[in-house]
């Protein structure tokens, strides 16, 4: 008994608890998820919007065309996840009856 970790079991729960909230929140996600969100979600892929990058700054550099004007803008999104008001958060998934 000496050699029992309770605290390796941590890992395990939080799995548990994760799988079970995903299940739960599942059927309501798909509804609300915009078709924008092209990662972490089954059948969408975060390489597609890398793609269509791509396609559009390839298209913009080869355009014949002198009479438009492009403009690409690339954005920081590294800390977005620590950026939420929690909140404002609270406040939509009550609105929205998460917490039934």
């Amino acid at each position: 008994m000496s050699e029992l970790r309770p605290i390796s079991l941590c890992n395990i729960v939080v799995k548990i608890a994760s799988r079970i909230m995903t299940i739960r929140m599942h059927p309501i996600l798909m509804d609300i998820i915009s078709k924008n969100q092209s990662a972490f979600l089954p059948g969408r892929m975060i390489f597609d919007n890398i793609l269509i990058a791509h396609e559009v700054l390839h298209f913009m550099n080869h355009s014949k065309s002198v009479k438009n004007v492009n403009m690409a803008i690339k954005l920081d999104m590294s800390k977005a996840y620590d950026r939420v008001e929690w909140c404002f958060l609270e406040a939509i998934m009550l609105k929205m009856d998460f917490c039934r």
